[in-house]
């Protein structure tokens, strides 16, 4: 079994969604901008809430292709 990287999961979707603003991921996973910013700076584990969220929001992110078809 191979182990998902959440952070850069998150990452990708950031670029996919052309977000400028790490505020502005933040607000769709109902964070603070810091709490985005320490998980891209790997200072910070994304912890259930963000998990639950992009689940949420994207159903297929954690798939193998990352919800890309």
């Amino acid at each position: 079994m191979r182990s998902i990287d959440v952070a850069q999961r998150l990452r990708e979707k950031h670029a996919e969604l052309g977000l400028e603003r790490q505020a502005d991921m933040a607000r769709m996973l109902g964070v603070t901008e810091a709490t985005v910013s320490r998980i891209y700076s790997g200072k910070r584990n994304p912890g259930a809430v963000v998990v639950i969220r992009m689940l949420e929001l994207w159903p297929d992110v954690f798939s193998a292709d990352g919800g890309e078809r």
